[in-house]
């Protein structure tokens, strides 16, 4: 948990040091649908097809800071 604490914040903080040309609200909305399409397809992807499913059929919600908090970062990026 140690290392994805600091992976979120040395991501995030090169993400949005390089993001200069564009807006605030360019921003906001290339980060809420990062958020949203990566959960949409995740969650195709596990209850229609049970790709996820290796161990047990619950949701893992240790993965919900890697999806909300460096998604969006990789996507300023690219």
């Amino acid at each position: 948990m140690l290392g994805l604490i600091i992976a979120i914040i040395a991501f995030n903080g090169i993400a949005f040091m390089r993001v200069k040309r564009l807006a605030k609200s360019h921003i906001v909305h290339i980060c809420t649908f990062t958020i949203l399409f990566h959960v949409s397809v995740d969650l195709l992807l596990s209850v229609k097809y049970g790709a996820y499913w290796y161990f047990d059929r619950e949701i893992q919600w240790l993965d919900v800071p890697a999806v909300a908090l460096l998604s969006p970062s990789a996507a300023l990026l690219f």
